[in-house]
């Protein structure tokens, strides 16, 4: 067997030390959940399985902030909305676009919504928005909301660019 310099392997394996690409790393993983899962198991097994991914954190989120309020939701949507998306920075950019209020008294936010998500469509061409990604922060926000108040929320796509989502998100 030949002699091997294992120190100069590893200085070749490990150039960057100890330092990961830990973002790289989850949008490849991602990504592969976002093209595999489909042909695996079918659309919406797949988006099924995606907005639950996304709705444990929503839940989480929503206690640490009730938690912070005396275990008291809000009886205001949209003041909800803006609570939970203050506390979200890193992840979410949001613009809200339109507050409205129909007849019944069902508040509606229209929103361009930019998400930690980003990256990986950036990174990944080939993945586009408005897939089972998207589904991920579907659950996030529907559970999140839907735990901060009384109310049931509805979530909509209106529009998926290149560079955002603009979502309608309806309280009933």
């Amino acid at each position: 067997m030949a002699e091997y310099d294992i120190a100069e392997i590893n200085k070749k394996l490990n150039p960057n030390g100890e330092k990961f690409d830990a973002k790289g790393g989850f949008a490849v993983l991602l990504a592969g959940i976002a093209k595999r899962l489909p042909s695996i198991y079918g659309e919406n097994t797949s988006k099924n399985f995606a907005f639950q991914v996304g709705s444990a954190p929503g839940e989480e989120i929503a206690e640490k902030i009730l938690k912070k309020r005396g275990e008291k939701k809000y009886e205001d949507p949209i003041k909800a909305t803006i609570g939970l998306f203050q506390r979200l920075p890193h992840y979410y950019k949001v613009q809200i676009e339109k507050i409205t209020e129909d007849e019944n008294g069902r508040a509606q936010i229209i929103c361009k919504l930019n998400s930690y998500l980003d990256k990986i469509y950036e990174r990944r061409p080939d993945i586009e928005r408005g897939n089972i990604l998207c589904q991920i922060n579907r659950g996030y926000l529907l559970t999140a909301l839907e735990t901060l108040t009384e109310f049931k929320v509805k979530f909509k796509h209106i529009e998926v660019s290149p560079s955002f989502c603009k979502i309608s998100l309806t309280f009933e």
